[in-house]
């Protein structure tokens, strides 16, 4: 992509879970990795929280599933592409994260406890385009 942002994923840090076996379950998490920007720049050191809700409310048609938030990243402050670079992220945390996640498995009880706060170098890679499609910029980075 010609007007893309390079995400480089560093690490994950599972911060907190609360697993109780009800619609409010959660594990949080901290993502960290670093921007390149078309123009050669680059911003290093960033982090994003992501919060997957592991037992959400059943919808009407009795879905659920799997639902994520994943914060805006910090100390950054110029627009940018909130839902390319929320989908990069969510792409990238719940093919790590999960029952069937590469760095860290969760099962009905959730992580180990062992997993608390280690940090779990996971590299990876990810474009998104650098204007959203909709002309919109970071406000709620929530997917």
């Amino acid at each position: 992509m010609h007007h893309s942002v390079v995400i480089t994923f560093e690490s994950i840090v599972v911060e907190e879970q609360v697993i109780r076996g009800g619609a409010g379950d959660y594990l949080l998490a901290t993502v960290k990795f670093s921007f390149k920007y078309p123009d050669g720049r680059a911003d290093s050191y960033l982090s994003a929280r992501v919060k997957q809700f592991v037992n959400p409310p059943s919808t009407r048609n009795g879905g659920g599933g799997v639902t994520l938030e994943v914060s805006a990243p910090n100390a950054y402050r110029e627009p940018f592409n909130a839902v390319g670079f929320c989908e990069c992220v969510a792409d990238y945390f719940l093919s790590r994260v999960g029952p069937m996640g590469t760095v860290i498995r969760t099962g009905r009880h959730g992580a180990s406890p062992y997993v608390l706060h280690t940090v779990f170098a996971a590299p990876s890679r990810a474009e998104f385009s650098l204007v959203p499609p909709d002309a919109t910029s970071v406000g709620d980075a929530s997917s």
